[in-house]
């Protein structure tokens, strides 16, 4: 019985993890998508625009682009090492 508990709490744990990567994962992209606004790369979402209402597409400078990627890349640097140490914390741990 005590290694059946000692598996239910890896597996949450392993869970936690998953759900703790997700949810940097959810806040990487609304942050990226911010980034993209604010750098003018995408425009926020206006009631106007969902009446049919069509603005002319935003052409980004190149500069505001490689931003956004230096973001992004970073951004999901950060969640690789957090998958990568809840991994190595599930597999180090005795089963």
């Amino acid at each position: 019985a005590d290694s059946d508990g000692h598996h239910i709490v890896e597996a949450q744990s392993a869970g936690a993890g998953l759900d703790a990567a997700t949810a940097q994962l959810e806040r990487l992209v609304e942050e990226t998508h911010q980034a993209l606004v604010r750098d003018g790369l995408v425009r926020a979402r206006a009631p106007e625009a969902s009446e049919g209402g069509h603005a002319p597409p935003v052409v980004p400078s190149l500069d505001a682009v490689d931003r956004a990627l230096e973001e992004l890349q970073r951004g999901l640097a950060q969640i690789d090492g957090a998958i990568a140490r809840s991994a190595a914390c599930s597999a180090s741990s005795p089963g």
